[in-house]
């Protein structure tokens, strides 16, 4: 389960590793954003998130081309265009 503040935490990581300065450069998601992942995505990077199909992931920051996000305990960055968002219905899981 994710709280306040790992997903801060998460936040400041993510800026530290891109060295992003500016919010048109790294955007932090204002609103609770959870996708579900189209793809298997599995990546040797320490910094990335792999997942598996399916997987819901909470997003904590969108970058042009990557974004970073968070299952359960486990943080990093993943392709944005292997996810797509779900629709707010008051269903979300909490995470």
């Amino acid at each position: 389960m994710a709280t306040a503040a790992a997903i801060q935490t998460g936040f400041k990581l993510a800026t530290r590793i891109t060295g992003a300065k500016s919010r048109t450069e790294n955007m932090s998601v204002s609103r609770p954003l959870v996708v579900r992942a189209l793809y298997d995505y599995h990546s040797s990077d320490p910094t990335d998130l792999s997942f598996q199909a399916g997987t819901l992931i909470r997003v904590v920051t969108k970058l042009q081309t990557r974004w970073y996000g968070c299952i359960d305990d486990k943080r990093g960055w993943f392709p944005f265009k292997y996810v797509t968002e779900i629709e707010s219905s008051g269903n979300l899981p909490s995470f």
